[in-house]
């Protein structure tokens, strides 16, 4: 299992971001791809998570792809570029993860030297390494939501399910290295979504589920005003945090009450 606190990713500019991702998955023991992906993400093989995660590498990718081709390196330049990307995304073909291994990718040398090499071409990314102590405050809000539906949820299928989604974004938080804020902004977003859709289950009328909902509302929206204020790559910012204090409401149809996005950040700190 690997540790994504332990691998040190550059995230000075996409290139070297992608480079970092893939030359980490080639540590340790010859494995097909399929296997040392999960190890990476910590994920179960076909599990929501590990492709997931497959999906935020990618797309990483494809964005690679696009700034290659707005960039201003001649046409030549460009398909030399392109064809070193295209090269690594065979690695994330789910039709390849069985077939290809890790010293297969070692072998891709020249592709590796020619993306780091973009480093000196494309625009250096806004903000992408995340301050650990950020990603710690958020894991420990997620973990106390976790704790508290544990012991408030008294049906054993809605609790099984409440705890899965807030695992799932506990997941997505803890492979920010790989999967960005992006991959944990949509984490966010289906976690909230589900929570919200969960108290229409079976069980989700008792006072206790009622009581842990009304709670869990003030953390997940601060957890979500937090995640859309670091999203520094976004445009109109602002009103991308409104929106985040507002979305758990909007879902719920509980307006009226939202956190200021002022105190719901300080709230998630705590």
């Amino acid at each position: 299992m690997a540790d994504a606190e332990e691998v040190e990713i550059n995230h000075h500019t996409r290139a070297s971001e992608v480079v970092s991702v893939f030359r980490a998955v080639t540590g340790g023991q010859n494995r097909y791809m399929g296997t040392a992906w999960a190890a990476l993400f910590d994920a179960e093989i076909s599990s929501d998570e590990y492709y997931f995660a497959l999906g935020a590498i990618s797309r990483s990718l494809a964005a690679l792809h696009d700034e290659i081709e707005n960039s201003s390196l001649r046409h030549a330049s460009k398909q030399m570029y392109l064809g070193a990307a295209g090269t690594l995304q065979n690695y994330v073909e789910v039709t390849k993860l069985q077939v290809l291994t890790t010293d297969e990718l070692k072998k891709e040398a020249d592709s590796f030297r020619l993306l780091t090499l973009l480093d000196d071409v494309l625009k250096p990314n806004a903000n992408r390494d995340m301050p650990k102590a950020t990603l710690k405050a958020w894991t420990a809000s997620v973990d106390k939501l976790i704790e508290s539906a544990t012991d408030a949820i008294d049906d054993a299928t809605l609790r099984a399910f409440v705890i899965r989604q807030l695992h799932h974004l506990r997941w997505a938080i803890g492979n920010y290295q790989f999967i960005g804020i992006d991959g944990i902004s949509r984490a966010y977003g289906s976690m909230a979504a589900e929570v919200a859709r969960s108290q229409n289950m079976e069980g989700g009328q008792t006072d206790s589920a009622r009581s842990w909902f009304q709670k869990a509302k003030k953390p997940i929206v601060a957890i979500g005003v937090a995640i859309a204020a670091s999203s520094a790559v976004v445009e109109q910012a602002d009103k991308l945090i409104e929106h985040g204090g507002n979305i758990y409401e909007a879902i719920t149809h509980h307006g009226g009450d939202a956190e200021d996005p002022e105190e719901a950040k300080s709230e998630v700190r705590k």
